[in-house]
């Protein structure tokens, strides 16, 4: 199967790909994107950056055979990371401003998304 977080710049002049790893590389069932671009180092200065580190470890944890649920689960994780981190960046998974969660199965084309919350923004926007 294949998949890739594609990140588009801000004026739309460029994007920045993330291909699915190979067969055979390391992690080449999963990718994972969080709010902080896949090319920042995991820090406390890159707010969410744990978040990321968290998940790919949950996956690895779970295995590429484990059930669409119990992957979304991973996505549900409050829990800090790594264990006692006191540092402004928690890695905790899903937090109080998450707005959405999706995960994604390209193997099976399975996924599931999930709205926590609605932006005003987005409630005010006329369809044309």
């Amino acid at each position: 199967s294949q998949a890739a977080v594609v990140t588009l710049f801000g004026n739309g002049s460029s994007a920045d790909v993330l291909p699915m790893p190979l067969t055979g590389e390391k992690d080449d069932w999963f990718l994972v994107q969080t709010n902080v671009d896949h090319w920042v180092p995991t820090s406390q200065d890159a707010y969410s950056s744990h978040r990321r580190d968290h998940v790919a470890a949950s996956l690895r944890r779970l295995g590429p055979e484990a059930p669409v649920d119990r992957l979304f689960k991973v996505l549900l994780d409050a829990h800090v990371f790594p264990e006692g981190n006191p540092g402004p960046d928690d890695g905790q998974v899903f937090r109080n401003t998450t707005i959405a969660s999706v995960l994604m199965k390209p193997a099976t084309q399975e996924y599931q998304a999930s709205l926590w919350k609605a932006l005003p923004a987005l409630e005010q926007r006329v369809m044309i």
